[in-house]
């Protein structure tokens, strides 16, 4: 492997190493103005995948990384980022 390519591979796999802790993510704001809790640890990675969970038995998955940042919900739907805070006003009625 060329220097260029081992440098580029190696700086590319400590950036995959780094940690997302949920506060510093799209959906955390959102979701928490809603009364949703965070199950999930703090992620690593490029792609990553966070767990919120609602009194109300809802539960929102909001994934971050992948093609794109999309939610996918407990009652039904699915969305990218910018449809989130909609779909959660409607499932908790606010």
């Amino acid at each position: 492997m060329s220097n260029d390519k081992q440098e580029f591979q190696e700086a590319f796999n400590k950036a995959d190493k780094r940690m997302h802790p949920v506060e510093t993510q799209w959906h955390y704001k959102i979701l928490m103005k809603y009364g949703f809790t965070c199950i999930s640890e703090p992620q690593e990675g490029f792609v990553r995948r966070y767990e919120y969970t609602h009194p109300n038995f809802h539960t929102v998955l909001c994934t971050t990384g992948a093609n794109a940042d999309y939610w996918s919900s407990n009652r039904g739907g699915w969305g990218y980022w910018s449809t989130l805070e909609e779909h959660v006003k409607e499932i908790t009625n606010v």
